[in-house]
């Protein structure tokens, strides 16, 4: 996943992804992103940080109910074709499942690699069950290049810049 000040994805919906700034939290430095998209003529926004240490792709949330930095595991690189990690999401005594971002969430789920090549890696993260299991594919070098959920929604990389 290429993180860099100033890259930015496009998807087939018109979404746009950016990197907007470097940011130190909770003692890591994580990279805050920005996504743009287009809701019946408003355009929403929303944000996002990501990291990457050694083979593994975090991702973190801020709950606004909490007060709270939850960080997600969202990809792990090293992993090989139809292997399967099985994450254990640490949240704290004050944070129940309930209160992240107002969803039911898990604290276990699994990211398996579908397939995999010397460029390209898929994996299906499965939370909870039905509705929130996701595919993601990263090409290398560029990031993100498509993502389908439960809900049939599918995003497909159509231009990208990197710095």
């Amino acid at each position: 996943m290429p993180l860099s000040v100033g890259n930015k994805w496009t998807y087939d919906s018109s979404d746009d992804t950016e990197v907007i700034s470097v940011d130190t939290i909770n003692n890591k430095i994580f990279y805050k992103f920005k996504t743009s998209g287009n809701n019946n003529g408003k355009i929403l926004h929303s944000f996002y940080w990501q990291r990457v240490s050694n083979d593994t792709l975090f991702l973190l949330n801020y709950d606004s109910i909490t007060n709270q930095y939850i960080e997600f595991i969202d990809a792990i690189f090293s992993l090989k074709e139809n292997d399967v990690a099985q994450i254990h999401l640490e949240l704290g005594d004050s944070v129940s499942q309930k209160d992240i971002n107002y969803l039911p969430r898990c604290r276990d789920y699994s990211i398996k690699v579908l397939d995999k090549s010397d460029d390209v890696i898929e994996f299906i993260t499965q939370r909870c069950g039905v509705d929130f299991n996701y595919i993601t594919v990263y090409k290398k070098g560029v990031g993100v290049v498509k993502t389908k959920n439960d809900w049939g929604i599918e995003l497909k990389l159509t231009d990208f810049k990197l710095n």
